[in-house]
């Protein structure tokens, strides 16, 4: 990221610029760059210039947004077997969507930073490696299917540590040969 910056002017209709001036009186933002910065970045972060209104396009790919109510609603009731065949079947669009956008086979652990950023973008959680483990706080979707959306996605056997808090911790299984599965059949 370049440290060299232009100083440029620009009109701000009157609404955004009393919400602007809001954000700072609420202490949301210190000034007007902070939030004019921040904005674009996310705009570019989000691929904003794609959307079609009001159809969301990230990275090529089209989007829809849903609640994590609506997912936990989605998933409740159903059997755990059920739930990681389908995070197989969905760790396959996460492999697609990096390969389409960044060229990355995110089978190779050194690529694995690529898909934990294109989740986190996408508001899944947040990713980290340490140590030994694959740790995601504020996970948007139920453990049991983010445990087996992200073996396959990876080509590892992940195991989830058991945890009472709202974070997953998940460990290569020790037997795993870093195999490709092939999807259930849906």
């Amino acid at each position: 990221m370049s440290n060299k910056t232009t100083i440029t002017s620009v009109n701000i209709p009157d609404d955004l610029l009393k919400y602007i001036n809001s954000l700072i009186e609420k202490g949301f933002v210190r000034n007007r760059k902070e939030v004019i910065v921040s904005a674009l970045r996310n705009y570019r972060r989000l691929s904003m210039h794609e959307w079609k209104d009001p159809l969301i396009f990230i990275r090529g790919v089209r989007k829809g947004l849903v609640t994590r109510v609506s997912i936990n609603e989605f998933a409740r009731g159903l059997p755990d077997g059920v739930l990681r065949d389908a995070g197989r079947r969905m760790g396959q669009t996460l492999r697609d969507v990096c390969l389409a956008t960044s060229g990355a086979d995110i089978r190779k652990r050194a690529n694995w930073p690529i898909a934990f950023s294109h989740l986190r973008d996408m508001g899944w959680g947040s990713f980290e490696i340490k140590h030994d483990s694959i740790v995601v706080t504020d996970c948007f979707l139920p453990k049991s299917l983010m445990v087996s959306y992200l073996a396959y996605a990876l080509g590892v056997e992940l195991s989830a540590v058991p945890t009472v808090e709202e974070v997953l911790i998940l460990r290569e299984a020790r037997n795993s040969k870093n195999v490709i599965r092939k999807p259930v059949d849906a």
